[in-house]
C-alpha cells in the first residue's frame, strides 16, 4: 500500500500534537499536591489549559487537500504554541536544580506575600470576577540589571520575543496569558537583601492587575493642587507615578528594610546623587528616597528606623538639584496612602498591606540571627526584612554569622504545604470557560487572517 503525502502529513501532525499534549500532562502531574511544582499548580493548569484548547483548534482534522494547502501555516502556528509555552516552560524547569530552586522559592514567597493581600481584598469586596483574577506572579532569573515586573504589554513582547513569533496574533496572546512574571537579575541570587526589591515589582503587578492608576493619579493631582503645587510640578509627578507607586508599595510590604535596600540600590557618590536628573519613568534618586522615607514615617510611625534613616540620608546628601520639589513629597505620599480604593471595597492601601504590624517582629529576628539563633517569624516579609536590616546594620557580621542562610532556611520551612490559590471547585468551571473563550477568540483571528489573500 502506497501512502499519500496527505496521509503522511496527517500522521506527522498527530505525532507532533500528541507530544505537546503529553508534555502538558506531565507538567500538570508535577504540580499536584506533594509534587515538586505544587506551588505552581494553578499557574501551570491555567497556561496549559488555554494553550491546549488553542492546540486543539489549530490542528482540528482538516480535509487532506486542505492539510497540504495550509501545511506551512499549520506548522508555524504549532511552533508558535511551543514558543508561548516555552516562555513559561523554562521558568518552571529552573525550579528543579536545588541551587536555583531555593532562592526562587524565596522570591516567589516574598512576591506572593506582597500580592496576595491585594488579591484577597479585591475578591472579598466583590469588585472583580473570580475568572478575571490573575494567578500568583512567577519569579525567574534574567540578565536585567534590576528586577522587572513583566506586566506591561511592551515588556512581555520583548521578554517573549514577540517579534520572533510567526504571527502577530500570538504575540498578543503572550501578553494575555493569565500569569504575571517578575525577572530577577542573576547576580542578585547571591545577595539576599537585593531580593527585597521584588516588593517594588509586586507593586507594579498590583497597580496593573487591579487598575489603580486612574483613581490614584487623580488623588495625587488633587492632593498636590490642595498643597499649592504648581501645575508643571504636578505633571512631573503624575508622569512618573508608576515608579512612585511601586516605591510606596515596597515600603508597605517590608518597611524600613525597603528604604535601606533602595538606598543601597541607588548608591552613588553624594555629588552624583545631587546632580542626577529625572528620566522619563523615574524621579531622581534623592526624591525617590525621600518618597520612601515619607511612606515609612506615615505607615510605621513608631519605628525608630524612620528618623534614623532620614537623618542619615540628609547628613550624607544635604543638597540636590531638585530641592524645589521637596515640599511636594509629603502631600504626594499622603494622597497615595489616604485614597479609598473602590476595587478593595473603598479601603486605602495601608488597610490592604502594611508593615506597621510586623516591624517589631522583624527587629526581634534581626537580633536573633545576629546572635546565631534561628529566626521565629512565620511571615516571609518580616523574615527577609530582618535579614536586610542585619546587613544594613553590620554587613561584616551579617556575612560571618550566615544571616542569609538562616533567613532563607526559615522562609523555606514556613512555606505552606500543598497547592495554593484557586483550590475552590466552584471557581474552576468559570476559569475553564474563560480560558476556552480566550483560545477560541485567538483561533478566530488566526482563521480570518489565513483567509485573507497574500
Amino acid at each position: 500500500m502506497t501512502s499519500t503525502a496527505g496521509d503522511r502529513k496527517r500522521a506527522e501532525l498527530a505525532a507532533k500534537t500528541a507530544a505537546l499534549r503529553d508534555e502538558f500532562a506531565h507538567w500538570r502531574a508535577e504540580s499536584a499536591a506533594g509534587k515538586p511544582l505544587e506551588k505552581h499548580h494553578t499557574q501551570i493548569h491555567r497556561i496549559t489549559a488555554r494553550l491546549g484548547v488553542l492546540l486543539e483548534l489549530l490542528t482540528a482534522e482538516p480535509a487532506a487537500g486542505d492539510l497540504l494547502d495550509h501545511w506551512q501555516s499549520i506548522e508555524t502556528s504549532l511552533l508558535d504554541v511551543h514558543h508561548l509555552w516555552d516562555f513559561f516552560r523554562t521558568k518552571f524547569a529552573s525550579r528543579y536544580p536545588p541551587w536555583l530552586r531555593d532562592i526562587l522559592i524565596v522570591g516567589d514567597e516574598l512576591v506572593w506575600s506582597c500580592y496576595e493581600p491585594a488579591q484577597r481584598a479585591a475578591v472579598q469586596a466583590n469588585q472583580i470576577e473570580p475568572e478575571a483574577v490573575r494567578e500568583p506572579p512567577l519569579t525567574f532569573f534574567s540578565t536585567d540589571a534590576g528586577p522587572v515586573a513583566l506586566a506591561r504589554h511592551a515588556v512581555y513582547r520583548v521578554r517573549g520575543r514577540g517579534s520572533e513569533l510567526h504571527t502577530q496574533e500570538f504575540a498578543g496572546e503572550l501578553q494575555a496569558l493569565p500569569v504575571p512574571v517578575t525577572a530577577v537579575p542573576w547576580h542578585q541570587a547571591g545577595h539576599l537583601p537585593d531580593v527585597l526589591m521584588l516588593a517594588h515589582e509586586s507593586g507594579h503587578h498590583v497597580q496593573d492587575d487591579f487598575r489603580l492608576t486612574a483613581v490614584l493619579t487623580a488623588a495625587v493631582a488633587a492632593g498636590l493642587s490642595a498643597a499649592g503645587t504648581p501645575q508643571w510640578r504636578q505633571d512631573f509627578w503624575v508622569a512618573r507615578f508608576d515608579e512612585i507607586f511601586a516605591d510606596v508599595y515596597g515600603v508597605l510590604a517590608v518597611g524600613a528594610a525597603y528604604v535601606a535596600a533602595l538606598i543601597d540600590f541607588l548608591a552613588a557618590p553624594a555629588a552624583t546623587i545631587a546632580m542626577l536628573a529625572a528620566d522619563r519613568r523615574y524621579p531622581p534618586p534623592h526624591l525617590r528616597v525621600q518618597i520612601a522615607l515619607a511612606a515609612l514615617r506615615a505607615t510605621c510611625p513608631a519605628d525608630p528606623r524612620g528618623p534614623a534613616l532620614t537623618g542619615a540620608w540628609w547628613d550624607a546628601h544635604p543638597e540636590h538639584d531638585y530641592q524645589e520639589y521637596d515640599a511636594d513629597v509629603t502631600p504626594l505620599v499622603d494622597a497615595i496612602l489616604a485614597e479609598p480604593l473602590p476595587v478593595f471595597g473603598s479601603v486605602p492601601l495601608p488597610g490592604v498591606l502594611s508593615f506597621g504590624q510586623w516591624w517589631r517582629e522583624a527587629e526581634v529576628d534581626n537580633a536573633r540571627m545576629i546572635a546565631r539563633r534561628k529566626p521565629d517569624s512565620g511571615n516571609p516579609r518580616a523574615l527577609l526584612a530582618a535579614a536586610a536590616l542585619a546587613f544594613h546594620d553590620d554587613p561584616a557580621t551579617y556575612g560571618d554569622v550566615g544571616v542569609a542562610a538562616l533567613a532563607r532556611a526559615r522562609v523555606l520551612a514556613v512555606q505552606a504545604q500543598g497547592t495554593r490559590f484557586r483550590s475552590q471547585a466552584r471557581v474552576q468551571p468559570q476559569l475553564a470557560a474563560a480560558d476556552r473563550a480566550a483560545a477560541e477568540a485567538l483561533h478566530r483571528r488566526l482563521s480570518e487572517r489565513r483567509r485573507q489573500p497574500g
